[in-house]
């Protein structure tokens, strides 16, 4: 993870820390990740690993690692945290927003891990990925998520997601970008003032588009 990328918003490194005190970096996710994700893949449990890639198996396929890492600023959007108090500074959680095929709307995924779950990482993450949405004309994007899941589809409708279809044990949720990045500057969240002002210069177009 480094402050890199085509989009101002993807030069950004946001330091914080959150409800249990741990120390964390945001940023957006680069090609050169690979090793992270991997390493916070296997530390993940089987059922979040279930949950988010809908396999428990404890290491993915190289292809699955590769599409991860495909972060083009055009097509896939991408944002990770770093405990910065373990050594190597570990991933502990990220947030993606992928078009599979052209003129697809994007679709939006987040994983925490387990034991930093319940402390507001996933939506620190999500208002800087909702932010360069709006940056690149994004203004819905689509989450897949199965039924058994709660905790995902509390997140997806905190977010003002809007159940639309059920496929088999998946359902899925539209959400509107800029309703969503609002929430998630207003929602009550230890160590959410770094993020806010890094997200400030794209709150208009959010207040535009809610």
């Amino acid at each position: 993870m480094a402050g890199s990328g085509t989009d101002p918003i993807q030069s950004l490194l946001i330091d914080t820390q959150v409800e249990s005190g741990a120390n964390i970096r945001i940023g957006a996710i680069t090609p050169g990740d690979g090793e992270k994700i991997r390493d916070g893949i296997s530390r993940m449990s089987p059922q979040s690993r279930y949950y988010r890639f809908f396999t428990g198996a404890e290491e993915q396929p190289d292809y699955v690692i590769d599409k991860l890492i495909s972060v083009d600023g055009v097509s896939h959007f991408a944002w990770g945290a770093l405990d910065c108090d373990l050594p190597g500074e570990p991933a502990i959680a990220a947030v993606h927003a992928i078009r599979s095929t052209p003129g697809a709307e994007m679709e939006f995924s987040v994983v925490v891990l387990d034991a930093y779950q319940g402390q507001g990482i996933s939506k620190l993450l999500s208002a800087m990925l909702f932010a360069q949405c709006l940056v690149r004309g994004e203004y819905v994007l689509v989450a897949h998520v199965l039924e058994e899941n709660r905790r995902s589809k509390a997140f997806i409708t905190h977010l003002g997601g809007t159940r639309k279809k059920s496929e088999g044990n998946v359902a899925e949720y539209r959400i509107d970008v800029g309703a969503a990045l609002l929430s998630m500057r207003d929602a009550d969240v230890v160590g959410k003032e770094p993020v806010v002002k890094a997200i400030a210069p794209y709150l208009s177009q959010s207040e535009g588009s809610a």
